[in-house]
C-alpha cells in the first residue's frame, strides 16, 4: 500500500505478484508512504510491515538562476534547489575563451562562486551548465534553463585609479 498519509492506500493498494519492485506515480511535492505485507502460494497472509519513512516526490528539474557578477574574474551561479556535482569545473564552460578555474561552493547546496580567467568588462558571455549536475533526487538540469548571460567584471572609478570589481 502506498498512500499520502502514513498508513494509507490511497496511491495504491493492490497485489503486485512476484517481483521486487513496483513504480508508483506521484506529483512533484507529495510525500508518499508505504507499508507492505507478503502473500505465500497458499495464499497465508504475513503481518504488515510498518510504515516507511515519508518519500518527498520531486519531478522537476533544477534550474540555473540569473547569474550575479562579483568581479573580473568571478561569477555567483545559483540554482533554484540545492544540486549535487555543481562543485566540479568541468562541468561548467564560458563563452569568448573565458575558462572556469575554480568552483567554491557556497551554504547551502544551492549557491557557487565560479571563478574565472579575467574577463573584459562590459562584454557578454554566456555560462553553461552540464547536465552532469543534478537536484538531489538524481533530476537532471533542465536543459532549457541551464545557461545564463552575464556582463563581464565592472570597472568602477576611484579617485584617479581605474579598479575593476
Amino acid at each position: 500500500m502506498v498512500g499520502t498519509t502514513p498508513g494509507g492506500g490511497n496511491v495504491f493498494n493492490g497485489w503486485v505478484g512476484n517481483v521486487l519492485t513496483k513504480t508508483v506515480a506521484g506529483t512533484n511535492g507529495q510525500t508518499l508512504y508505504a507499508r507492505v505485507c507478503a502473500r505465500d502460494r497458499a495464499g497465508n497472509l504475513s503481518n504488515w510491515s510498518g510504515v516507511s519513512d515519508g518519500i518527498a516526490v520531486d519531478t522537476r528539474r533544477p534550474r540555473l538562476t540569473p547569474l550575479a557578477v562579483i568581479d573580473y574574474c568571478t561569477v555567483l551561479a545559483t540554482f533554484d534547489e540545492p544540486v549535487v556535482n555543481a562543485n566540479q569545473p568541468s562541468n561548467y564552460s564560458c563563452t569568448r575563451g573565458v575558462r572556469i578555474i575554480g568552483i567554491s561552493p557556497l551554504s547551502g547546496g544551492a549557491r557557487y562562486r565560479v571563478m574565472t580567467t579575467k574577463q573584459v568588462p562590459g562584454t557578454s558571455y554566456t555560462l553553461t551548465v552540464r547536465n552532469l549536475v543534478k537536484d538531489r533526487a538524481g533530476d537532471s538540469l533542465d536543459p532549457a534553463l541551464s545557461s545564463s548571460s552575464f556582463k563581464g567584471g565592472k570597472l568602477t572609478g576611484a579617485n584617479a585609479w581605474s579598479l575593476y570589481r
